[in-house]
């Protein structure tokens, strides 16, 4: 009896012993790998061409970093952009000739920002999609030339319609309707500088696993502000040419334009140093 018992027992601490040699062992730990920056790598300038795009066409500039801490950058940006009315329209005649009705000035602006970057998300999203946000203010300077060549207007008397009994010596204050446009690059002579303010800010995505080449897509809104306003579209609409009494008949145009906004897609492209 006692044999067996001492049997019974071997037997039990024998299956124990495999079982525990047989049980799967947990794998170790990997090290979490801490999110990396230029400025971690002695990167702390960058420099960068950028080509935007909005709801006045295209713009183009160029884009200064700072880095002053391994996730937050300082940014310095200029830009070429045009400036439009929301509510102007162009057509195009069967010479191929393109043409605004009822446009004033072509309008040129040159924003001057300055601003902060901030990296967020920098544990949860991987080093080769670095997500920031920024913004920027600063001063812009807006260069409006004429759209129509302006010493070609007919130098006729005008009346408006709402008062047809007072006449106006010519030129009108807008454009004669057989008069075309000035090329692009033509009235800058004639034209005026306009200061203002402007902003923006924009969800920022740099990519690429290395920091010394820059590749980056913002995605934001930007505005600006000029307090005297900016006459695009036409104070004065000439409406048509009475030869019964020698004179245009008018109306009033669009005031002026002191508020530009627009959602804007930038491209950036550059490298750090």
């Amino acid at each position: 009896m006692h044999s067996r018992h001492f049997y019974f027992i071997f037997l039990v601490l024998f299956a124990v012993n495999v079982v525990k040699s047989q049980a799967p062992r947990e794998p170790e730990l990997l090290p979490i790998s801490q999110p990396n920056s230029g400025f971690a790598e002695g990167l702390k300038n960058a420099m960068a061409f950028t080509i935007s795009i909005n709801n006045f066409g295209f713009a183009i500039g160029a884009e200064y970093r700072r880095s002053i801490s391994p996730f937050t950058d300082l940014i310095f940006e200029t830009q070429w952009a045009g400036l439009k009315d929301d509510t102007e329209q162009s057509f195009q005649y069967v010479t191929g000739q393109q043409v605004v009705p009822n446009k004033q000035n072509r309008v040129m602006a040159f924003p001057m920002l300055a601003g902060v970057r901030k990296r967020v998300f920098a544990e949860q999203v991987t080093d080769n999609l670095r997500i920031y946000v920024s913004g920027q203010a600063g001063p812009t300077f807006a260069f409006a030339y004429p759209y129509y060549n302006q010493s070609q207007y007919a130098d006729i008397p005008y009346f408006f319609f709402d008062d047809p009994n007072t006449f106006y010596p010519g030129p009108v204050p807008g454009r004669d309707p057989i008069i075309y446009p000035n090329e692009a690059l033509s009235g800058w002579g004639q034209g005026e500088w306009i200061r203002g303010m402007a902003g923006q800010f924009a969800l920022n995505a740099d990519f690429g696993a290395g920091f010394k080449a820059l590749q980056s897509l913002k995605i934001g809104y930007a505005y600006q502000y000029y307090p005297e306003g900016i006459q695009v579209l036409e104070a004065v609409r000439v409406v048509d040419y009475y030869p019964q009494v020698q004179a245009y008949g008018v109306v009033k145009g669009s005031p002026k334009q002191k508020f530009f906004a627009t959602p804007v897609i930038t491209l950036v492209l550059g490298g750090m140093w």
